[in-house]
């Protein structure tokens, strides 16, 4: 691997990848949620997204574009799969014992919010936890619960 200094050209192609992937991440939610749930469904659209990046040939502007929204799309519903799938292994690891930076970590990677969510007197960080206050169902307007005080 050769590292130099990037030429304007080089940012501006990445620019349009990168640019296309997270117009594409984003717009595989909305794809995914018009089609029947489940894991296999997102396995579905990551397959089929990373198919067809893999698919196109080309250079130009359009070609970028397109590779990088089809990326964002396989990149997205393959981690959302992934993230499904391990999530009550990885609550069983992060609910067990004390806290920790590493459980933590390990919960946040996987998408379950924070570690302190899972311990009794915190409520769970899922997005229906608080549906009826929709300014509330986001993960840092979670309720805390000194540990000492469980």
């Amino acid at each position: 691997m050769k590292v130099q200094t990037p030429s304007v050209k080089s940012i501006a192609d990445k620019g349009l990848v990168v640019g296309g992937a997270i117009v594409g991440g984003a717009a595989s939610k909305g794809v995914v949620g018009l089609l029947p749930a489940g894991k296999l469904t997102k396995i579905g659209v990551a397959a089929v997204s990373l198919a067809g990046a893999v698919a196109i040939k080309g250079k130009d502007t359009g070609a970028q574009i397109a590779q990088g929204a089809l990326l964002g799309m396989a990149v997205v519903q393959g981690l959302e799969a992934a993230q499904e799938a391990l999530a009550p292994t990885i609550q069983g690891y992060v609910s067990s014992g004390e806290p920790s930076k590493i459980k933590e970590f390990v919960s946040r990677a996987a998408g379950l919010g924070s570690a302190d969510n899972f311990y009794p007197g915190l409520e769970p960080h899922t997005p229906t936890a608080h549906a009826a206050q929709p300014a509330l169902a986001g993960p840092y307007n979670q309720k805390r619960v000194p540990l000492g005080a469980v």
